[in-house]
């Protein structure tokens, strides 16, 4: 699965966050790591985080930052496929996730 669209992410077990002046601190109870994120991915992780998805956080980023919108779009996709990978956050498409059902998601 690819982040696009109307994916949309949530938090993997045992992972909270707080947001301030920019920058993410993402805290992992299981690994017991901490992550820092910030610029347009620490934005983009907020937005996600609140609900909307890939494509509606990218829009908003696009409104606000000086990027064209395929670099913006990669930059975000890569740290959330970064996220992902260390299992600190989920895609959603749908009423599934990646790692609750992913029979019933199909690719993009």
């Amino acid at each position: 699965m690819v982040w696009a669209g109307d994916a949309r992410m949530s938090l993997g077990d045992g992972v909270t966050f707080t947001h301030s002046d920019g920058e993410v601190l993402v805290m992992c109870s299981r690994t017991e790591e901490v992550f820092g994120i910030d610029g347009p991915a620490a934005e983009a992780f907020v937005l996600l985080a609140s609900g909307l998805t890939f494509a509606q956080t990218c829009a908003r980023l696009l409104a606000e930052w000086d990027a064209d919108a395929q670099t913006l779009s990669e930059d975000v996709r890569a740290t959330l496929e970064g996220l992902r990978s260390q299992r600190i956050v989920r895609m959603r498409v749908g009423r599934t996730s990646d790692e609750e059902t992913p029979s019933a998601v199909t690719p993009k």
